[in-house]
């Protein structure tokens, strides 16, 4: 075979691959699986800030803790007599109306108060008391615009001494557990739960 017929052959063999592998690059990705687009929306990130208040429901005002500073605001003991602590107690109004008056906790400076008065839990399960009978917080209907007093006192025969005069806009609640750290007053710290009315009774027990 001359050297023309040699070139000419090589060539042709070059040209058939070449055409082979562009033809299967072009067939290969033709039949590749789609790749998925970047989402043009953004991610949305979680966040541990809570919800507010629904605005048109009814919620439970539950006051679980509250704590009072070492003395009065003024300086003076709590009680001037003794050395006791103070006997804690509160009053909740709702939009200047008083819906709500706490039992009092004696000698002491953090005070608690359960959800379920003790006395009707077992009648509570067995089912013959009613829910909202059997609680120690009153019912407030959030509104735009409602307000929520917590006057807190030390009580003493004569007259009480107050601790703290707190107004809390609707708006500017969380439902759950609200933490208060007011400065100024005879009160350190408070703890307010915001119930929604139609939380099931066994997640109410176990609050």
């Amino acid at each position: 075979m001359s050297d023309g017929g040699a070139r000419a052959r090589a060539g042709f063999m070059a040209m058939l691959m070449l055409v082979v592998v562009v033809g299967s690059a072009v067939l290969g990705w033709r039949y590749l699986p789609a790749l998925p687009l970047a989402s043009a929306e953004p991610t949305v990130i979680e966040t541990q800030e809570p919800a507010y208040l629904v605005m048109g429901q009814d919620y439970y005002v539950h006051v679980k803790l509250i704590e009072l500073t070492p003395r009065r605001p003024d300086g003076g003991k709590w009680e001037p007599r003794a050395a006791s602590a103070p006997d804690i107690g509160f009053n909740l109004y709702w939009n200047g109306t008083r819906i709500f008056e706490s039992s009092v906790r004696d000698d002491r400076l953090i005070a608690e108060w359960d959800l379920l008065r003790l006395d009707v839990k077992d009648a509570l399960l067995s089912g013959q008391v009613e829910v909202a009978a059997a609680l120690n917080a009153p019912l407030v209907h959030a509104e735009r615009g409602g307000v929520l007093t917590i006057e807190v006192y030390d009580e003493d025969v004569s007259f009480n001494d107050e601790a703290g005069r707190f107004e809390l806009v609707a708006e500017e609640l969380h439902p759950g557990v609200n933490m208060l750290k007011p400065e100024g007053t005879g009160v350190a710290r408070m703890v307010i739960d915001l119930i929604p009315r139609d939380t099931a009774l066994p997640d109410l027990l176990e609050r």
